[in-house]
């Protein structure tokens, strides 16, 4: 019988984990979670590669505002469960036009600054990061084409 042991990395900015250090040390840098991270999106844009998202992240409503305990069919209060208040979509509706003016429409910059909100992926129905980014994409390999010919 054999035992191998091996090394397993954790992000400190969120859950992930791998067994590459290297792989773990690039996510990190990327992570959506990391207050300080270099966004893809904005490098192949040309611009710059870290985004202060503590402005962005300011814009949108607080949850904890707008949150109340969820209740199972009983009626009982389910702390891991919260429910959102009606105005909290109405106050994300609200700010989303400003966020998308200071992150210059970035997906990945707004993307991250709901995650580090904390906001839940519900209140995100008024705007879709993975048609943003196919189209950023679009617009990318477009501008690239066009340079090209």
């Amino acid at each position: 019988m054999r035992v191998k042991r091996v090394n397993r990395y954790y992000c400190d900015y969120c859950k992930k984990s791998g067994c590459s250090g290297g792989h773990m040390k690039k996510h990190e840098k990327r992570c959506m979670h990391n207050s300080d991270r270099e966004c893809g999106f904005c490098l192949a844009e040309g611009k710059r590669g870290k985004t202060d998202l503590a402005p962005l992240v300011a814009m949108l409503p607080d949850p904890a505002k707008f949150s109340k305990p969820g209740r199972d069919w009983d009626g009982r209060e389910i702390e891991d469960c919260p429910q959102w208040d009606v105005d909290f979509n109405a106050a994300v509706k609200a700010a989303l036009p400003a966020l998308f003016e200071a992150a210059d429409g970035c997906p990945g910059c707004i993307l991250a600054a709901m995650i580090q909100r904390g906001m839940p992926t519900t209140t995100r129905s008024g705007w879709d990061f993975k048609e943003a980014s196919v189209e950023f994409w679009r617009q990318i390999n477009e501008e690239q084409q066009r340079g090209e010919y």
